[in-house]
């Protein structure tokens, strides 16, 4: 008795262009599936990064409302830096630093500092929505970059997705297809 075959998972490119494991193969095809490869990826990567462009302006909005807040109402911050403080040891990097954080949120840097943070959030958004639509591929790659600095509040999020969009859009196929769109 012979055994038949294990079944075959889909290949990434069958995933992304949704083929069937019963089509031909690839080869005897037109060359649209792989325009449709290019569409697909493109498609990915504008998605990824306004995704990661929308949490970073929806916690930054929020950062820029809680600084603003520990700015009116310079206790509160004090308060909670003094329970985290107890916790650590003095000579420790972070206890100093902790000991100039109410002088910094006394003169706005905070918020002036949770305003950039937004900004960048802002710039890797719209740089989504133009990958999506293949528009400007020069902004496309600089809002890439701009989610790789580690900017919080999303960072964790945001460097492996730009770094992925970044490689993305140096490919020849993506960069031509930037270059066919109206």
């Amino acid at each position: 008795m012979t055994e038949s075959p294990p079944p075959r998972g889909l290949s990434d490119r069958e995933f992304l262009l949704g083929q069937s494991p019963f089509e031909p193969p690839p080869e005897q095809r037109p060359d649209e599936p792989i325009q449709s490869l290019t569409q697909a990826k493109i498609r990915v990567a504008g998605i990824m990064l306004t995704f990661c462009g929308s949490m970073g302006v929806m916690l930054g909005l929020f950062q820029v409302a809680d600084s603003i807040m520990m700015f009116r109402d310079p206790t509160r911050l004090e308060e909670q830096l003094t329970q985290i403080r107890e916790g650590m040891p003095e000579d420790s990097i972070f206890y100093e630093a902790m000991k100039e954080a109410p002088a910094m949120n006394a003169s706005g840097v905070m918020i002036g500092v949770s305003i950039v943070f937004l900004i960048a959030a802002v710039v890797v958004l719209v740089g989504g929505l133009a990958i999506r639509k293949r528009r400007n591929y020069t902004f496309a790659i600089v809002s890439s970059l701009m989610a790789l600095l580690p900017i919080p509040p999303v960072c964790c999020l945001s460097i492996p997705i730009g770094l992925w969009v970044f490689a993305t859009l140096l490919g020849s196929d993506v960069r031509e297809a930037f270059r066919s769109s109206p």
